[in-house]
């Protein structure tokens, strides 16, 4: 009995140790002798706590040999930034107490760091495989069919591509449910979602943030979901339009007040974008049989080069109104997070549409402005 006792005694401390560690992750490393990497004497942690934002939770001074080993309070899974001085913040995704490494490389005279041993970082880079092999899988043969049609301005293979990309979607999204799926109630799952579109893939969103609610409520995850979820409502059929101020091609401010008592088309488009090229002419139509009748369309550009997208607009012989948002938080606050996207409002700058096409557009007015 004794010797049963003495055993359970030396046992206690080591599965106490156990213990302890899997309330911590830990970050190791060395800094290199590169000058390169000379300035960095200090590591700075920051945790989400709230959409996008990120604060400051942790720090570490580094020793004269440049070793470190750091130890951090593990709780649940989330979403770190590591930051060290001058050089761009190294995404975490921590799913569990574990051991993580932060490499340093050199390219060009530029250095960086990054991250290995994270199973959610690399759970996280699985799906953005995962999202890249299928946006191939069902579209990229139609990208060079598409790029000639509007090049020879081939209306009726246009609208035949659009008619296959519509047909498409659907199964492209499904299976990128599934794919999200896969990675279950975790900071990669989390993470993941923040690469699917709020408007075309919201069913996703919706979906995945009601396992967190129902398996993990208590996560700082799911409680930064929640709040996506409610900013997304603000956004619904019915919801006033955020206002914004942009400038026009010429450098004027235009506001959307400005537009009360229209009914008002607003497309986000960018050069690059060959769906958006492919309607830009449809709503120039448009633009040409509604104009002076209560109606307007308004194009904001959007992740471009303003000297591109000046040279789309004169090329795709665009009239109609066009403001520049490459430096705005707007696309944000629509949530634009793909492209193309637009949103019809109504007089009273109320959202009545969402990503609709153009035939639809045409309908839709037909019958607002007849009242």
């Amino acid at each position: 009995m004794k010797k049963l006792i003495l055993i359970i005694w030396i046992l206690f401390p080591l599965l106490m140790m156990s213990q302890k560690d899997n309330n911590y992750f830990t970050i190791t490393g060395k800094i290199p002798n590169n000058p390169i990497f000379n300035q960095i004497d200090q590591l700075v942690l920051y945790s989400i706590k709230s959409d996008k934002n990120f604060v400051p939770i942790d720090s570490i001074q580094l020793s004269a040999d440049k070793n470190f080993h750091w130890k951090i309070p593990f709780n649940a899974p989330l979403i770190y930034h590591l930051k060290a001085k001058n050089f761009a913040k190294v995404y975490m995704v921590i799913d569990k107490a574990e051991t993580l490494t932060l490499n340093f490389s050199s390219t060009k005279g530029k250095g960086k760091l990054s991250i290995a041993n994270s199973i959610g970082n690399d759970q996280l880079q699985w799906f953005l495989n995962k999202l890249e092999q299928l946006q191939i899988d069902y579209f990229e043969e139609l990208k060079p069919q598409m790029e000639k049609a509007i090049e020879q301005k081939q209306e009726a293979k246009i609208e035949e591509l659009q008619l296959e990309v519509a047909r498409l979607f659907p199964l492209f999204v499904a299976d990128l449910h599934k794919a999200v799926d896969t990675l279950g109630t975790s900071a990669a799952a989390f993470a993941a979602l923040g690469h699917i579109d709020a408007n075309k893939g919201r069913n996703i969103i919706e979906s995945i943030t009601e396992k967190f609610q129902s398996k993990v409520p208590h996560w700082t995850l799911s409680k930064i979901l929640d709040q996506r979820l409610a900013a997304f409502k603000g956004l619904n059929i019915g919801a006033l339009a955020p206002t914004f101020k942009l400038p026009s091609l010429e450098g004027d401010m235009i506001a959307l007040s400005q537009f009360r008592g229209q009914y008002v088309f607003i497309d986000f488009w960018a050069s690059w974008c060959l769906a958006c090229r492919a309607e830009n002419p449809k709503w120039e139509k448009i633009h040409q049989k509604y104009k002076g009748k209560e109606f307007s369309i308004i194009g904001i550009g959007v992740k471009d080069d303003l000297e591109r997208w000046s040279k789309a607009i004169k090329k795709d012989e665009l009239h109609y109104l066009q403001l520049s948002a490459l430096n705005s938080t707007v696309p944000k606050r629509y949530l634009i997070s793909s492209l193309p996207q637009n949103i019809l409002l109504d007089k009273e700058g109320k959202i009545i549409a969402k990503n609709i096409k153009a035939k639809e557009l045409e309908k839709r007015l037909e019958n607002l402005l007849k009242r």
